[in-house]
């Protein structure tokens, strides 16, 4: 024989409510994520986030175009895996390593893309974790078209 316990009907009634709360935050930060991962993989310029060992984490799809190769490619590796010229390879990051130390942003970098007549304007800056540097964030602009224009005196 089961007798009624209103407390345990208003905790089991609190419960429920709480568990229709977390579904919908777990909707609304999907959709968020969603949100962002469009921005992200919209945007005309390679965005990406690099760790402290200089192991590239994230990098959107304009990135991915850039250097010619699948995202799954380039997720682990670092920039001397996927450019031939190690000269160039190791520049990108020492401007990585200032940025970690420092803990203050590059801004206004112009790279040339090794092998190829690219031009990009960089900037860097750093990532924290509760004060502590944990990475970099990078954001490249192809600028070859508008200095060509500049050049020809368009």
């Amino acid at each position: 024989m089961f007798f009624k316990n209103d407390k345990l009907e208003k905790k089991a009634k609190e419960l429920s409510d709480l568990g229709g709360k977390i579904i919908s935050l777990q909707k609304d930060i999907s959709t968020h994520r969603d949100i962002l991962s469009l921005i992200f993989d919209t945007v005309p310029a390679m965005i990406f986030y690099k760790d402290r060992e200089n192991r590239i984490v994230n990098i959107n799809e304009f990135g991915c175009q850039m250097f010619g190769v699948p995202k799954e490619d380039i997720i682990g590796h670092n920039w001397k895996a996927l450019l031939d010229d190690d000269g160039k390879a190791r520049k990108y990051f020492d401007n990585d390593l200032e940025v970690m130390r420092t803990g203050q942003p590059k801004k206004d970098i112009i790279e040339v893309l090794p092998g190829t007549d690219r031009t990009f304007l960089t900037h860097k800056m750093p990532m924290f974790d509760n004060g502590k540097v944990i990475g970099v964030l990078g954001f490249s602009t192809e600028i070859t078209k508008p200095l060509k224009d500049c050049e020809d005196g368009r």
